[in-house]
């Protein structure tokens, strides 16, 4: 057994090698196996160890139960094989629980901020279609600065995340707070999710220069015709798609990291490919962008999207497609594949260190959940300890206990987007996996 890579020595540390005992062994219900050119690649997906099986140590795939000896011996001490009563499903869970303790803060240092609810487009598919459209006020903008200046610890560093709706609409509060924080000698850099359709090249140097601004997810949604179809902009002067490309072009030459977020369905399947070459054409030369696929949730948005698994079958099989051609226009792939391994947390709505606040000062958990499940608010400064601990709550399916990267996935109870990855969509991970784990092997992580 050789080691190959490992993602995470900690909670290798953590858990500790395992003892040899008088048992009879079976593979852990956590590996993945991939072959290559020079034996199996075996990942453990609690530890993300990854490594290569040669000659005899193979015998461990075509046997169900293993007697210790020499050949098997480092495999056991790192959690290849296990007893064949050990439970690894409870492993995880006290995994979990240790390290979730030791990163138990007091700080908060991530803070989502909406300074509008409000958006100047229409998207078919925006989980948002139903929000009301409220703007920040000063008064709360002032309340906001407070709050973090109270919560955010004694390094006084902070990263802030600007969402909406369109944050841009709300550009004097994002203004207001960033001032605010600089006269209360707070740290701060910024990052936004944005249409990218009010900015200019003045705009552009703003953010940069006084938000802090490093990083910026703009989506598109298909060439010129269907971008300006699906996004369906309010009383737009000019052309919207060419506008947005052209402030991309403004931000990279900023060097803000851009990350354009090419949305997927049936509606536009055939047209993307033609996107990403422009797309190439234009901003190939800029080291700060980059670009990923992300195929348009199902149930979502006032002209809900409803897919078969065929459809799902079609869009993934597309996606990696897309993901080729990504490649082949030089561009780099902003969502980079890594191997699995034991998460704790699922998303900020489990992380003690980010909150989400409204436009009205209310504070959340998760962009997803604006106005309900709430957590508190900037004015009082009050956090409801009872609801915080609700968003941690762990779903699983019974399926879940028994998938092989089932450490690495946490899926929360109280997630709008929960749902279980059966068929083609299971079936696309686990392969996603396997070539990871051969790329890595032949070509490392660069």
């Amino acid at each position: 057994m050789k080691t190959i890579f490992h993602y995470n020595t900690d909670i290798s540390s953590l858990w500790g090698e395992q003892a040899v005992k008088d048992s009879v062994y079976r593979i852990m219900r956590y590996t993945v196996f991939a072959e290559c050119d020079e034996g199996v690649l075996a990942l453990n997906t609690i530890t993300g160890e990854m490594v290569l099986l040669e000659g005899d140590e193979r015998i461990i795939l075509e046997k169900k139960h293993f007697i210790p000896d020499a050949l098997l011996n480092k495999l056991i001490a790192h959690h290849f094989l296990v007893p064949v009563d050990y439970n690894e499903t409870e492993a995880v869970y006290k995994l979990r629980k240790i390290i979730k303790r030791l990163q138990t803060v007091n700080e908060i240092t991530v803070y989502t901020i909406l300074p509008t609810s409000a958006c100047n487009a229409k998207c078919f598919y925006c989980y948002e279609s139903d929000f009301p459209h409220v703007t920040m006020s000063s008064e709360t903008a002032d309340l906001i600065i407070d709050f973090i200046s109270t919560h955010c610890g004694d390094k006084k560093s902070v990263r802030l995340h600007w969402f909406g709706g369109e944050p841009m609409l709300g550009a004097e509060r994002i203004e207001q707070i960033c001032d605010g924080l600089e006269r209360e000698g707070i740290s701060f850099r910024s990052r936004m999710t944005s249409n990218g359709s009010l900015f200019n090249k003045e705009i552009a140097k703003r953010a940069k220069d006084h938000w802090h601004l490093y990083d910026i997810q703009i989506t598109l949604d298909g060439t010129e015709q269907i971008y300006c179809r699906s996004k369906s902009y309010a009383g737009f002067n000019g052309n919207p798609y060419r506008t947005v490309l052209e402030n991309i072009g403004h931000l990279l030459s900023l060097n803000v990291h851009v990350i354009i977020r090419i949305n997927l369905g049936l509606h536009n399947v055939k047209v993307l490919e033609n996107l990403i070459q422009e797309i190439g054409t234009l901003f190939g030369q800029y080291n700060s962008l980059s670009v990923y696929i992300g195929v348009l949730f199902n149930d979502m948005g006032f002209q809900k999207v409803h897919y078969s698994q065929t459809e799902i079958a079609a869009l993934e099989a597309a996606k990696e497609d897309l993901k080729k051609e990504i490649e082949k226009a030089g561009i780099r792939y902003a969502q980079r594949p890594r191997l699995p391994y034991l998460n704790t947390s699922h998303c900020m709505a489990d992380n003690y260190q980010a909150v989400l606040i409204s436009p009205q000062g209310n504070i959340g958990k998760c962009e997803h959940a604006v106005f309900d499940k709430l957590i508190g608010d900037v004015e009082s400064g009050f956090l409801d300890k009872e609801k915080i601990k609700n968003w941690e709550v762990i779903h699983k399916w019974d399926e879940c206990e028994a998938c092989c990267i089932y450490p690495g996935c946490v899926m929360l109870e109280n997630c709008e987007t929960l749902k279980p990855c059966i068929g083609t969509v299971y079936d696309f991970r686990i392969n996603e996996v396997k070539n990871t784990m051969t790329e890595i092997y032949l070509h490392g992580t660069s």
